[in-house]
């Protein structure tokens, strides 16, 4: 409705050149036509219905869209409407010599559905059309189809010029100092600008650079943009802001957290310094399908900008509390280890010290059990509970200090009290929650607390804890998709540290007597099925077949296939044609330049395919009179006589052996079998050999 509204009333406006419209009244003289070659639309005449008025039982247009029916023509009776926008004068009464608006008649266009791809107008003021260009406006056709990515375009060209749609792109930049350094917050953010006018948003890992400053106080500079548009109109952004978080990574590890229960120690919870290494980078190895990450950290500064402004929490209520929720071994406690690591990387400017306190909630039950009643376990748990939280308030009085808590398999602590009502359990089975809930409920006046918590078994929580959750997120099992890209950082870990080699795909050559009939019809083959493949020729000279079988045509390796096909065609265009030469050197000059010779490269093969024995034993003379490594090369001939049909069936036979050969996960190993079925299903002798380069 809001756009329907400011088209009519930019419409109306009164700008530069362009006239106030007047309701229509007594004397009013004809309008006008607007602009060039249109013409005003005839007033309605005798029998035309009058529109109804806007009454009691009528019904309020519906919004400009798709589908949008025609309005109704104005007429007696009509309200004016009210001019929208700023600056846009009322209309003046009906008097002499004002112009009415002319009446909608047969053929006025309906105004166009506000929807996809068109454009908004802009309030009318400055930049409102002029009489002139309203005509031309007119004149255009009802329905343009804009492209998508000119819609595109033009929303984000439009905006630009609205106010409060402009927005600054945040890039995090995190920055990890070595224990060693010195230096301060104040002291390194001009060399982290510096770094980054110079290298962009390339992350750091210790390299060499031009900042030495940087090389001796710093480990590493990651950049992270968690800006996430998917779904959302593209935003113009007018600047970007690189927030720098320095911070230094704590080795010393957990800490078990002991209560006193007067007989013995109980080991109720582990204590980490943040952040730590044995997190770091914990957030990014996580891969989920939906956008949970992003919305637990909106989550934690949201929380932060309500405590900092002073949000009325009776009003916005919010205590602080995340419950992920969702089968076993789907992630969930890493998540929640990862977010408070991440949190006191990006709030180190605010908070000096940041702990994660991991309460341990099957210790706090174990120490009882079958030792005493259920009343027992859980007025002592009830306890335990208080007596944990109250070592966390310790804490959460510094300021200065982040606290993260986080509750695993919170089911073992806030255990529906409603179930223990049903099964006929002792009253006191419900102290362990109320004791939960009311340290939960004291705590969240502080803004340096955050409390995690994870269930397998969601339906067993009581409903008082569920409701007291800000965020209540299912994570669910990984999607095909997730899955590929977990194996795949896997396999990229592997790769780096070296544990595994990456395998690298079979690089081929094939080789005939003169690069030109049978290595190149198996060098197009290869080629178009994707394998890394180059072709040669072992003889002394290029020799293609002449006018007699006693004078052919012989040319020096290097020459290019263009050439020779010109001097082939001026000899004898006919019979080139006739015996083929002419299509061959076609097909090979669009594969490569010139025919090569073996024995002048220095090129390394995993596998060369050699088409005749001669050739076989010419590229085994080549390699063993070179200095011989440790890289090995398999040289397999196939029998293949030179001709243009022997050429194409070889070709065929060798994509099938390649095929198999670059399935095989141990080519070393497997190639003996693989020739031997080989050979008995093309019946043609094979001949192999291992040589090393």
């Amino acid at each position: 409705m809001w756009a329907a509204r400011r088209r009519a009333g930019a419409a109306r406006a009164d700008g530069e050149g362009v006239q106030a419209l007047e309701p229509a009244g007594e004397g009013v003289q004809t309008p006008e036509p607007i602009g060039e070659g249109v013409q005003a639309p005839e007033p309605a005449g005798e029998g035309a219905q009058a529109p109804e008025p806007i009454g009691e039982e009528v019904q309020a247009p519906e919004p400009a869209g798709e589908g949008a029916q025609t309005p109704e023509p104005a007429g007696e009776g009509a309200q004016t409407p009210e001019p929208i926008g700023e600056g846009v004068r009322a209309p003046e009464q009906a008097g002499e010599g004002v112009h009415a608006p002319e009446p909608a008649g047969e053929g006025a266009q309906a105004p166009e559905p506000v929807g996809e791809g068109n454009q908004i107008p802009e309030p009318a003021g400055e930049d409102a059309l002029s009489p002139e260009q309203a005509g031309e406006v007119a004149q255009a056709p009802a329905a343009v189809v804009i492209p998508e990515d000119e819609r595109l375009d033009n929303r984000i060209q439009r905006t630009k010029g609205m106010k409060g749609i402009q927005s600054q792109k945040v890039i995090n930049v995190e920055v990890l100092k070595k224990q060693t350094s010195r230096l301060t917050r104040e002291q390194l953010n001009p060399y982290l600008k510096e770094y980054v006018e110079k290298y962009g948003t390339k992350d750091y890992h210790g390299e060499a650079n031009e900042i030495n400053i940087l090389c001796s106080n710093v480990e590493s500079i990651t950049f992270h943009d968690d800006t996430n548009m998917e779904g959302i109109m593209p935003v113009c952004y007018g600047t970007v802001e690189h927030q720098y978080h320095i911070f230094t990574i704590e080795d010393s590890g957990p800490e078990l957290q002991e209560l006193d229960d007067k007989e013995d120690e109980v080991p109720a919870a582990t204590h980490w310094q943040l952040p730590s290494s044995e997190f770091h980078g914990l957030w990014e190895t996580l891969i989920y399908d939906n956008n949970v990450k992003m919305q637990l950290l909106n989550f934690v500064q949201t929380t932060m900008l309500f405590s900092d402004r002073g949000v009325n929490s009776n009003i916005i209520s919010w205590n602080r509390v995340v419950l992920l929720h969702g089968p076993p071994g789907t992630g969930k406690t890493s998540l929640c280890r990862a977010l408070a690591h991440k949190m006191a990387i990006r709030l180190s400017h605010r908070y000096s010290n940041s702990q994660l306190v991991e309460i341990n909630s099957h210790s706090l039950f174990s120490k009882w059990f079958s030792e005493a009643s259920y009343s027992t376990i859980d007025l002592m748990s009830g306890k335990l509970v208080m007596k944990m939280f109250a070592k966390i308030q310790e804490l959460i009085e510094d300021p200065d200090c982040l606290v993260t808590v986080l509750i695993d398999e919170v089911e073992s602590l806030a255990r529906a009290r409603q179930s223990a009502s049903s099964n006929n359990e002792p009253s006191d089975s419900v102290r362990v929650v109320n004791a939960l809930l009311t340290q939960i409920d004291q705590i969240k006046r502080f803004p340096n607390v955050l409390i995690l918590s994870t269930s397998n078994i969601s339906g067993t929580i009581d409903l008082a804890f569920v409701d007291r959750a800000d965020i209540k997120q299912f994570i669910g099992l990984p999607t095909p998709r997730a899955i590929y890209a977990i194996y795949y950082s896997c396999l990229q870990e592997l790769f780096r540290t070296g544990s595994t080699k990456m395998p690298q795909p079979l690089k081929l050559a094939v080789i005939c007597s003169s690069n030109m009939n049978r290595s190149m019809e198996a060098h197009n083959f290869l080629s178009k099925k994707g394998y890394r493949v180059q072709s040669f020729g072992t003889g002394d000279k290029v020799k293609l077949p002449g006018a007699a079988p006693d004078r052919p045509n012989v040319y020096e390796f290097g020459t290019p296939y263009d050439d020779i096909y010109q001097d082939l065609l001026q000899k004898d265009r006919e019979l080139y044609t006739r015996n083929g030469l002419l299509h061959m050197l076609d097909r090979n000059r669009r594969i490569k330049p010139h025919p090569e010779r073996f024995q002048s490269t220095s090129e390394q093969f995993n596998l060369i395919l050699t088409c005749e024995e001669r050739v076989y034993d010419q590229v085994i003379e080549s390699l063993e009179g070179r200095d011989s490594q440790t890289t090995p090369v398999h040289i397999v001939n196939i029998e293949i006589q030179d001709n243009h049909e022997e050429a194409t069936i070889g070709a065929f036979l060798m994509c099938d052996l390649v095929a198999m050969m670059a399935n095989s996960d141990d080519l070393d190993n497997d190639i003996d079998e693989m020739l031997q079925d080989f050979e008995a299903k093309c019946q043609r002798p094979i001949l192999h050999c291992l040589l090393f380069y």
